[in-house]
């Protein structure tokens, strides 16, 4: 067997959300840069990794006559990102509860007040952007993956454990929706040169 050390990845990445709806940028923009892509807002720092997730439930065909199963069919699909946000602001906290929050900023404070009166038909979806590494370019730099998660909710409880011996997070788990016939809900790319 032959091991490419290229196509080994570690590393932290950066995750970024928008409103839904807001312009991604070019495939051919997912290079090695700093900063958020525009139109897009860091959400700083996290603790424990973006862990980018797939999953498919599969439906068996049996026959009576043969003790394996001879097929499947898939029944249901997920796509999940989940992190531990680090930056415990509350525009953070906010976004990780579908906006729920409405938001006053004064000059010396910050305000965040529940807004009791959003059903569960009004949720306000986000998208987001992951920055990692994909396996190195050829010349041995640094190449970028960027993943792009067009429609999503963040779903689950979150809360912030104040303790003398650990950091305040927000542990968050955000799902990925349909789009559209047209639009897929989840884009991956790599960069290549």
């Amino acid at each position: 067997m032959t091991v490419n050390g290229s196509n080994i990845l570690a590393g932290a990445g950066s995750l970024y959300y928008a409103s839904f709806g807001t312009t991604f940028p070019a495939d051919s923009a997912a290079t090695v840069a700093n900063g958020a892509p525009a139109g897009f807002t860091d959400f700083g720092g996290t603790s424990g990794g973006v862990n980018v997730m797939a999953s498919q439930k599969l439906k068996m065909k049996k026959v009576d006559q043969i003790l394996l199963a001879v097929g499947a069919y898939p029944t249901e699909e997920s796509i999940q990102l989940k992190t531990k946000l680090a930056e415990a602001t509350v525009n953070n906290l906010n976004v990780g509860l579908n906006n729920k929050f409405t938001i006053g900023t004064q000059a010396t404070y910050t305000t965040a007040d529940w807004n009791a009166t959003v059903n569960s038909q009004q949720l306000t979806y986000i998208s987001l952007i992951f920055d990692g590494w994909a396996p190195a370019l050829g010349s041995g730099a640094a190449a970028r993956r960027r993943v792009c998660a067009y429609k999503v909710l963040s779903e689950g409880t979150i809360g912030a454990a104040y303790k003398v011996d650990d950091q305040v997070v927000f542990d968050v788990t955000f799902d990925v929706f349909f789009v559209s016939g047209s639009q897929t809900p989840f884009h991956m790319i790599d960069q290549t040169a």
